[in-house]
């Protein structure tokens, strides 16, 4: 799932700014939001 390099992510962070990676095909999980548009996996790093 996180592998795909052809896939677009969001960067998201929580209440406690912490920082990840999520499908962007996927719901963003309870707790945190998506900081910014949908990217590729390269650009979001």
């Amino acid at each position: 799932m996180f592998d795909d390099e052809n896939a677009e992510y969001f960067v998201v962070v929580n209440e406690e700014e912490q920082y990840s990676l999520w499908p962007a095909d996927r719901d963003l999980p309870t707790g945190w939001r998506a900081d910014g548009p949908a990217r590729s996996r390269a650009a979001c790093l």
